[in-house]
């Protein structure tokens, strides 16, 4: 049977799902970037940042995948041919076990891609792993499942799976 939990731990678990909500927002605000006002140029993505925000051996894996910070610095570098993105996270669902915690947020990235300048709508499920260390909580894993990207202005309703085109539009899908 459970213990309750005491006063202070109900605190800290508040304070950690405090934080942790805070990191997934750096997060989105890091990816997004500064748009330039020019649909033709490169936005500016605080890549050095996002990838502080992960520990040394995280792996992201959605969209892209990676393993390591390097390689996820690289990832949020090459982000920046998309013109467009705004990350919009929702329903947050975290659950703190001691210095783990797991999140999930629905994600609604509204974007302009890189080759066509095609404006679309990316929509998924973020589920993500976090862990305390000394300079705080950080990303072990993000994971994205999308369930769909469908040009603005198109009927999601008809497109169930990834567009096949991703590669095209966005470029190659980094490797592990």
């Amino acid at each position: 049977m459970n213990q309750p939990k005491s006063l202070e731990q109900e605190i800290q678990e508040l304070l950690d799902v405090a934080e942790i909500t805070r990191l997934k927002a750096s997060y989105c605000f890091g990816c997004d970037g500064i748009p330039s006002s020019d649909v033709n140029q490169n936005r500016h993505v605080d890549y050095e940042m996002v990838a502080s925000l992960f520990t040394e051996d995280a792996e992201l894996d959605g969209v892209g995948r990676c393993l390591g910070r390097d390689a996820i610095r690289e990832y949020y570098r090459g982000i920046q041919r998309l013109p467009l993105a705004i990350h919009c996270v929702a329903t947050p669902l975290i659950e703190v076990n001691g210095d783990t915690a797991t999140g999930k947020w629905h994600g609604i990235i509204p974007l302009i891609t890189a080759e066509d300048k095609v404006g679309a709508w990316l929509v998924g499920v973020y589920q993500d792993k976090f862990v305390r260390t000394s300079e705080g909580w950080k990303i072990k894993k993000l994971g994205f499942t999308p369930h769909f990207l469908t040009p603005a202005g198109e009927s999601w309703a008809t497109i169930r799976f990834l567009d096949p085109t991703y590669e095209r539009r966005f470029g190659p899908k980094p490797e592990p």
